[in-house]
């Protein structure tokens, strides 16, 4: 999360990273979360009233 937000430049406060609809947390690794080659994360970014809108990687 922090390698893309440095690519990004991008502050990781304002966003969320989602595998399978649900939200990863900093602790959790790829095989914690069951992540198989191929697999892809969501980015979100926070938007104003506290919704979130989906990050063009």
């Amino acid at each position: 999360m922090t390698a893309y937000c440095a690519r990004k430049d991008l502050d990781i406060k304002f966003l969320r990273f989602l595998f399978g609809g649900v939200v990863i947390k900093p602790h959790q690794t790829p095989i914690k979360l069951g992540m198989q080659d191929g697999d892809e994360i969501d980015v979100m970014l926070e938007v104003g009233g506290g919704g979130y809108g989906f990050h063009q990687t």
